[in-house]
């Protein structure tokens, strides 16, 4: 059992020195992972309010695949970690809701399908989509859903990383873009509810279990938690 003992000894003495050099630090640091299929806008509010509360504030935001994410979380890389929840979670992760949202089709404004007030799998039979360059992103969520409603999958042949790229295709006329209702929509496209299958996803804020985390990334997590996130609209 001494080996045992002495290991868990020591992870706590280094927890306990972590914790007390976090809070005699000047400076309140925040590494954030964000996922590439959510706008920055949806907690742009947030980190202003962080900054303008501890001026000794600095941030990083790192963008990448949400598994990816993750795995720097278990590196000790990243201090929180704003994404959709996924179907398995280690352990070691603490998670709290934020907010659910509904899925959208984005399409040019001289779209045939911009005059519906929403769009079923069965209209997006023959239309060529925007799918995603990792398995798991929430564009190929999406398109298994409707490949399931009609029976087989709609053509794919461009696939973006993120969401600011998605819309980028659908702008260029490479097809049309499947999202968050929740995204920013740009003037010249528009969004359109997929109200069959109605699906819908949970937006979430994770940290680490038992790391000591920051004024800053304490104060972030706080406030995410409390937010109304009033302009998520509801799933059709």
């Amino acid at each position: 059992m001494l080996p045992l003992l002495e290991q868990v000894k020591a992870a706590a003495d280094l927890a306990r020195d972590e914790a007390r050099h976090l809070q005699s630090r000047d400076s309140a640091p925040l590494r954030l992972g964000l996922s590439p299929w959510l706008a920055f806008p949806l907690i742009g509010a947030i980190l202003s309010e962080v900054i303008a509360s501890i001026r000794s504030m600095e941030f990083t935001i790192a963008v990448e695949a949400e598994t990816v994410m993750r795995e720097r979380m278990l590196r000790g890389e990243l201090d929180v970690f704003v994404g959709l929840q996924a179907d398995t979670l280690p352990e070691r992760f603490n998670q709290w809701h934020l907010f659910s949202t509904g899925a959208s089709v984005f399409l040019p404004q001289n779209h045939r399908l911009a005059c519906e007030e929403s769009i079923i799998s069965t209209n997006l039979a023959e239309a060529t989509l925007l799918g995603a360059s990792e398995p798991e992103a929430l564009p190929e969520r999406i398109l298994s859903q409707i490949a399931r409603r009609v029976g087989r999958r709609p053509s794919t042949p461009h696939r973006a990383g993120n969401w600011e790229t998605s819309l980028q295709l659908v702008r260029t006329g490479l097809g049309l873009g499947l999202g968050l209702s929740c995204w920013p929509t740009p003037a010249e496209l528009v969004a359109r509810a997929l109200s069959e299958p109605v699906v819908e996803y949970d937006v979430v804020v994770e940290t680490l279990a038992g790391r000591p985390q920051s004024r800053a990334a304490t104060a972030f997590v706080k406030l995410a938690r409390a937010s109304a996130w009033t302009y998520a609209p509801d799933v059709p």
